[in-house]
């Protein structure tokens, strides 16, 4: 089922598509755990991991951080705050075949040997001082700066406070001659994304040092930036004290993705400069429809904490997320003691890098709650043939609805005409009888119907839009095809 037609997706983060829910409930998807590597020579409970295929190769690789344990520390490394005196992150690198069995490769022939630590280290230690979660920049004109990578060093350290490096494998790496990627240097939680409806790059990062709020900002050319606009912070539904600590963001579709890291800190805050230290780390959702506002949807954990002594007990930070074909795998650094403590031995590790799976579009679904739920969509103006439903009902039924822009059923695709289904597909093409298919409806207003029973229903693709307010009468008066919605935006 082809067509030239862009496809639109419809997610439920919210009703904004909807025009009638009945019976229907709004839940958060919950990722599988499918893998897990424990770094032999590192504390990974700060890894803000980055996964990506490499190009040349087709293994996947991940990039992350880690601070050395104490028996691989030198007496001048850095000083800190904390129970740790001492400390030394690290850069790394691991690689896969499959994305979820990782291995240690040997790096011991790069060229700052006196630096190195471990043998799977991707950047002198001189060079080094944290750095968030790396950028895969699909986009990138020059292939050697196709991975960004956004170190930070403290206001008392080098020059520039916080340098862009760039690589094209994650494993050899140079730093363009001044780049950086932010005025003043801040925590590394920060994270950047391509914005296609502001056509330029944009970055996620806290306002200044220790100010657990998100700010965003853009660039054009990684040379120019604008200047940081607060986006997100702590509300009065969150715990109390809480703090946003970070949000990694992912252009998704047609809208953004953003995983919150809520800190539930301490609320003992009198005796310490900042705020909380000690606390629990959870991830929550955000989104956005233009990757410059974001809201939060349902304060439910996204990927929660785990049950006491295990990994991600009390600190979970999910800051990557790849599609591999209909899964997208989630990558998270975790640990098992909270925030600032950092217990952990080679003999009694205590944190994780994790790897889950989530289903195409998995984020929030939609399910029928007592017997049969149903939905009709705002007016969509459709112009091609592709209707696909990301539904889950093994046990459940499903049926659609073609409706005119008022809430009739166009002839022939009525719920009673629709050939129901019962399975799990993530693109189940509905049809009706008389092998009536989304097809023979073309450039009109329409509704989309969707009826069910025992099931979850996670998206809707295809090919139409969403439209203003006004097009729908200026289409009947004039015949003229409405722009999409997100035009109105730009």
């Amino acid at each position: 089922m082809s067509s030239s037609h862009k496809q639109y997706t419809i997610l439920f983060f919210d009703d904004w598509h909807l025009a009638r829910r009945d019976h229907v409930q709004r839940h958060i998807g919950q990722p599988e755990l499918v893998g897990r590597f424990t770094d032999p020579y590192l504390d990974t409970s700060f890894g803000y991991p980055t996964v990506f295929i490499d190009q040349s190769t087709g293994n996947w690789r991940c990039l992350y951080q880690g601070f050395l344990y104490d028996q691989y520390i030198n007496s001048d490394d850095v000083v800190t705050t904390g129970n740790k005196l001492r400390y030394r992150s690290i850069p790394a690198i691991i690689e896969s075949k499959d994305g979820i069995h990782w291995e240690i490769p040997d790096l011991t022939k790069l060229n700052f040997k006196e630096e190195r630590r471990i043998p799977h280290q991707v950047l002198p230690l001189q060079q080094f001082r944290e750095w968030g979660p790396a950028f895969y920049d699909q986009r990138a004109d020059n292939p050697e700066e196709r991975i960004k990578a956004f170190v930070s060093f403290g206001k008392d350290q080098l020059d520039p406070i916080a340098p862009l490096w760039v690589s094209s494998d994650g494993i050899t790496w140079k730093q363009p001659d001044g780049a950086t990627w932010h005025p003043v240097g801040i925590d590394p939680a920060v994270t950047a994304y391509w914005n296609h409806v502001r056509q330029s790059y944009c970055i996620a990062a806290r306002p200044g040092w220790g100010d657990r709020r998100i700010a965003v900002y853009e660039t054009r050319d990684w040379k120019e930036y604008s200047i940081p606009e607060l986006a997100m912070q702590a509300d009065a539904l969150d715990t109390p004290m809480a703090e946003i600590y970070g949000m990694p963001v992912f252009e998704y579709e047609d809208i953004f993705v953003g995983f919150i890291w809520l800190f539930h800190p301490d609320r003992s805050l009198i005796s310490r400069p900042g705020k909380g230290y000690l606390g629990k780390n959870d991830s929550q959702l955000s989104y956005s429809m233009n990757g410059w506002h974001f809201q939060r949807t349902l304060r439910d954990p996204f990927i929660g904490n785990s049950r006491s002594g295990e990994h991600s007990s009390s600190v979970i930070y999910p800051s990557s997320l790849v599609r591999n074909g209909d899964i997208l795998r989630i990558c998270s650094s975790s640990a098992m003691f909270e925030h600032g403590q950092g217990q952990g031995t080679p003999d009694n590790p205590q944190s994780e890098l994790l790897f889950h799976e989530l289903r195409l579009d998995g984020f929030v679904y939609l399910s029928s709650e007592g017997g049969w739920g149903s939905i009709v969509t705002r007016p969509l103006f459709t112009d091609g043939n592709e209707l696909m439903i990301n539904v889950e009902a093994p046990y459940g039924i499903v049926k659609i609805q073609i409706m005119d822009e008022f809430g009739d059923p166009i002839d022939g695709f009525s719920y009673e005409e629709c050939i129901p289904m019962t399975g799990d597909q993530v693109r189940w093409v509905p049809v009706w009888q008389k092998e009536l298919n989304f097809g023979a409806i073309q450039n009109r207003f329409i509704r989309i119907g969707i009826q069910m029973l025992n099931a979850k229903l996670y998206s809707i693709r295809g090919n139409f839009y969403p439209t203003g307010g006004l097009d729908l009468g200026i289409f009947q008066k004039q015949g003229t095809k409405p722009p999409p919605n997100s035009l109105y935006w730009k």
